[in-house]
């Protein structure tokens, strides 16, 4: 999972591209709602931290989910 910096109407935005539990890439756009006027230090700042929660918090929760739904539906019974 890798992020970078963009600017889109003036304002910093973070990409982040990752690939989902199918293997296909994806992107996801968060804003850092900091204006791209002197503010490229701040931003990056934020590109790492928005990183390190994605990655930390959404493909976990995705993976449990998924590894749930695998379950055999004689498992289940007997859970």
């Amino acid at each position: 999972m890798t992020g970078r910096l963009a600017v889109k109407n003036g304002k910093y935005y973070v990409v982040i591209s990752y690939k989902d539990e199918h293997g296909k890439p994806k992107q996801k756009w968060a804003a850092t709602g900091l204006d791209a006027k002197n503010n490229k230090r701040a931003a990056e700042e934020a590109m790492r931290e928005i990183v390190a929660n994605f990655g930390g918090e959404g493909q976990s929760a995705k993976a449990a989910q998924k590894k749930q739904d695998d379950i055999l539906f004689g498992d289940y019974l007997n859970k």
